[in-house]
């Protein structure tokens, strides 16, 4: 598996300041939803480096980041509570995070077993 998405302010954090400078300005009305996408820095070289290796091993390969990610954009937070902040920091899932993201590759997990069906493109397997 290759890397997770990083923040330099936990989703959580940055979601606080703009609600505080939005309503200070008044520009939000209740109820505030923080948006589900957050900007992460994103290691994708070494992403790419490990993918490279794991093909090249034989070992089925998960991307994190392709996974949770579009462009420089992440999942921040994976329902409407408090507690469904993805992650608790800049780069540890919650708890409702990695719960959510092990439903999201369960099944790819499974495809070693024999078990699933492998059509994913953030699912890398060695070609013989």
């Amino acid at each position: 598996m290759g890397p997770v998405p990083q923040w330099n302010i936990s989703p959580k954090h940055v979601s606080f300041i703009n609600y505080t400078k939005n309503k200070m300005a008044n520009k939000i009305s209740e109820p505030y939803m923080p948006p589900i996408m957050q900007r992460a820095i994103l290691l994708n070289d070494l992403d790419l480096r490990l993918e490279k290796l794991a093909v090249t091993e034989g070992a089925v390969y998960i991307s994190p980041i392709k996974i949770l990610c579009k462009g420089d954009e992440c999942i921040s937070r994976v329902g409407d509570r408090a507690e469904d902040f993805i992650a608790i920091d800049y780069g540890h899932f919650s708890r409702n995070g990695s719960e959510f993201f092990i439903g999201q590759i369960q099944e790819k997990i499974l495809i070693p077993l024999g078990v699933g069906n492998n059509k994913h493109s953030y699912i890398t397997q060695k070609q013989d």
